[in-house]
């Protein structure tokens, strides 16, 4: 029974913390992760992956 409240719990939470690092990147926009795929040397184009 415990095991299955912890699970509850850890998958509540990461559910949580990803809900609210899109909701983010949707206000925000993508101009941060768009700036390190440059500076990494990538296309630009490749920071739209992250909407999809």
């Amino acid at each position: 029974m415990m095991q299955d409240i912890t699970k509850l719990f850890l998958r509540l939470t990461v559910g949580i913390m990803m809900l609210f690092h899109g909701l983010h990147k949707i206000i925000h926009g993508i101009g941060g992760v768009k700036e390190l795929t440059v500076a990494a040397g990538l296309p630009e184009f490749l920071a739209y992956g992250v909407f999809i």
